[in-house]
């Protein structure tokens, strides 16, 4: 029986004058200007959530100020317990707290000012660290403080170990770098830092509590270099947020009603199906979409659990396709033949100059009924690739009121010089095509097979062993390793084998591509702009990274050597050498064949300022499957722009784990392949002259060998 649903709905249009003038770090006063959108936010979401998710007014908590142009007269009285001050917020959570159950889903909505300020937790932060805050309404009062990140997420982490299903929005900045805006777009934030005070400073037992549960237990060392990010790292719940540290957070003006932009757009997309469920991921997607056609300096942040049906229980299996980013104009003529749309995908994706794609309906729609791929309502050529976007001309149309924005891309074909050429021995050549083509699930547009007489170097061979069993070589002939075992061999007699081989032939050809992508551009604004390496390994085997607990790891010739469950520490930093923000999400190509994105958890990518570093754990693990050999290879790969990169849906399991999924009937495997090889090629065929899109996206890459 799936729990019942409560909600938190905190809105501030309004901040309440009082006596206490909070300070900057220059000794200025803050003012904490009113806002527009923010009533209205809550009270919009509170009636999608009770009209079409199932949501019991009694179990709605609703903190709001009068709305910005409501004219009851200042100072008339209020619910004393219906005002978001500080005390009321934290009362709301410690009311959910303790009336919920196990199994129980929490919505948590925020719109408001958000702030920083100096640290009070510097055995977490360090001395120069920040906390990111949400600003109550009576924070110039005398009993007005900031919710701060720390607090909040102790109070997540209390309802995540108690079984609760916890949904976060936060429609607010969370880098204070913007001002309040005129006219009819506003911001949400505050340009100055609060300078922190002693009486700001948590107790002793309060440290112990956050200890306790596990909060920061990374940074506990007083000199150690990890530091979490609360904003991308959440353990346990789903968060999305407005906007990016250092950006700004937005409300506008909509038909005479404000609203900030990440909340309206996400009741619109709810709205499209609202008895339907669809991924946090696929609506962040969606979301992200429109934000940033909008405002392109307002990119929303998504983390923590995003596969799981948006404030529901169920785990849905992602749509991996391309998503049309613009389409015409709103409100615009159809689109025809030869008109252009725009693509959420370029470059760092892989998107080729000539690729075809096929045109479907919205992805939330698809997904949200668990349908498959409906009916094409147009095919696209793509005429033009920038970093993360594309142009495409339309070349056929079947149907142009329903070409819009959020409408899915498939690939079609690829041109030739981009495949993957797989070598066959000719005997069994005929055989594998008649079976590629009989099997529309595992036919892919990049990969081709030729037979072995074919005089181009190919990237993948199929020879017979000794064994009269197939064998998988790289293009030069060498024996791909850790395939048999962990797989059982392929006998060339058996029936389904050629079936099989095809699949492990797809699986290893995406594997390969994703590992050999790199931006040979040697004039890249991205090339050397982010400094990757391994710090060390920990002495003790704690998270302590400071140097005295750092070891070097052992470099047996240019290969960093690892023992199993020894904890390492990454370090990015971003060196460029003009003043620009990177944007990098961190991947493991797996032993195994597999690929993981390991940093950030469930976000997209992480953000760097010039000269900001960040620093992760890692442990390093051999793996279970049974292998033939003492050591294996991890490789971690970082993609990294000057532009928001979205490519989490790059995750591939382990080829061991793949095959046995699929031999118990599951598809998931085969989509992931499907998008995956859509995306990305070897980009080093035809040693063709790089454009200067390539300056816009780059890699870098670690390979650590653990012995068992």
């Amino acid at each position: 029986m799936p729990g019942k649903k409560w909600a938190l709905l905190v809105g501030i249009d309004e901040y309440l004058e009082g006596n206490t003038s909070r300070l900057d770090t220059k000794h200025r006063p803050i003012a904490y200007e009113p806002l527009r959108g923010c009533v209205s936010d809550v009270l919009l979401v509170q009636r999608h959530l009770v009209d079409h998710m199932g949501v019991s007014e009694s179990h709605i908590k609703k903190l709001v100020t009068r709305a910005w142009n409501d004219e009851t007269p200042a100072g008339s009285p209020e619910p004393a317990d219906e005002i978001p001050t500080y005390f009321n917020i934290t009362a709301a959570i410690n009311w959910i707290l303790e009336a919920t159950e196990a199994g129980d889903l929490v919505y948590i909505h925020y719109s408001g000012h958000g702030a920083q300020a100096t640290t009070v937790f510097p055995t977490l932060k360090g001395d120069a660290g920040l906390d990111e805050a949400l600003v109550p309404t009576d924070i110039n009062t005398e009993t007005g403080k900031y919710v701060r990140d720390i607090e909040l997420s102790l109070y997540l982490k209390k309802m995540v170990d108690k079984g609760l299903i916890v949904t976060v929005v936060l429609d607010c900045c969370h880098s204070a770098s913007a001002t309040r805006g005129a006219g009819r777009v506003g911001l949400r934030g505050i340009p100055q830092t609060y300078k922190s005070s002693t009486e700001d400073f948590p107790t002793r037992a309060y440290m112990e509590e956050v200890h306790a549960h596990g909060i920061g237990t990374a940074e506990i060392f007083k000199e150690s270099r990890v530091k979490d990010t609360w904003l991308l790292q959440p353990q346990g719940y789903t968060l999305l947020a407005a906007c990016r540290p250092r950006e700004q957070a937005r409300e506008y003006e909509l038909c005479g009603v404000y609203q900030g932009a990440l909340t309206y757009w996400l009741l619109d997309t709810l709205r499209m199906t609202p008895q339907a469920a669809a991924s946090t991921k696929t609506l962040y997607r969606r979301v992200f979409n429109r934000v940033q056609s909008l405002f392109s300096d307002q990119t929303p942040v998504i983390g923590g659990t995003t596969d799981r049906a948006f404030f529901g229980t169920d785990v849905l299996p992602a749509v991996h396709t391309i998503t049309v980013r613009r389409a015409g104009l709103d409100g615009g003529p159809p689109l025809r033949e030869n008109d252009e749309l725009e693509l959420a995908a370029g470059a760092l994706h892989s998107v080729r100059k000539g690729s075809r794609y096929a045109i479907f309906s919205s992805v939330t729609d698809t997904e949200s009924r668990g349908e498959e791929i409906g009916s094409q309502i147009a095919i696209v050529t793509v005429t033009e690739v920038a970093a993360v976007t594309s142009k495409a001309r339309l070349a056929e149309v079947n149907d142009a009121e329903k070409i819009k924005p959020d409408c899915r891309a498939v690939l079609l074909c690829v041109p030739t010089h981009d495949q993957i050429l797989v070598a066959v021995s000719s005997t069994y050549h005929t055989r594998m095509l008649e079976n590629m083509t009989a099997s529309r699930a595992v036919d892919m547009p990049w990969v081709r097979l030729v037979s072995d007489e074919d005089p181009r170097l190919p990237t993948l061979r199929v020879d017979i062993n000794s064994s009269s069993c197939f064998e998988i070589q790289e293009g030069d002939g060498a024996v791909w390793p850790n395939i048999v075992p962990p797989l059982p061999p392929l006998s060339v007699e058996a029936n389904g084998s050629v079936d099989k081989l095809i699949y492990r032939l797809k699986h290893l050809a995406l594997f390969n591509m994703f590992k050999k992508l790199e931006n040979l551009d040697g004039t890249s604004a991205m090339r050397g702009s982010l400094l990757f390496e391994v710090l060390g390994k920990s002495k003790d085997g704690s998270l302590n990274s400071s140097q005295t607990n750092l070891a070097p790891l052992e470099d047996c010739g240019g290969t960093l050597v690892a023992r199993h469950n020894d904890t390492l520490f990454l370090r990015f930093k971003n060196i460029s050498k003009k003043e620009m923000t990177i944007n990098f999400a961190v991947f493991n190509l797996q032993p195994l064949f597999g690929i993981e994105q390991i940093y950030p958890v469930g976000g997209e990518f992480e953000t760097l300022d010039r000269d900001e570093e960040r620093v992760i754990p890692l442990i390093m693990t051999y793996p279970s499957a049974e292998l033939d050999c003492m050591s294996v290879m991890d490789t971690f790969k970082v993609l990294v722009s000057p532009q928001p990169i979205t490519v989490s849906e790059l995750h591939l399991p382990d080829l061991d784990k793949a095959e046995a999924n699929r031999r118990r009937g599951s598809q998931q495997e085969i989509h992931q392949l499907h998008s995956l090889l859509q995306k990305f090629t070897s980009p080093h065929r035809n040693g063709r002259v790089p454009s200067p899109v390539h300056s816009e996206w780059g890699t870098e890459e670690i390979s650590i060998r653990t012995m068992r």
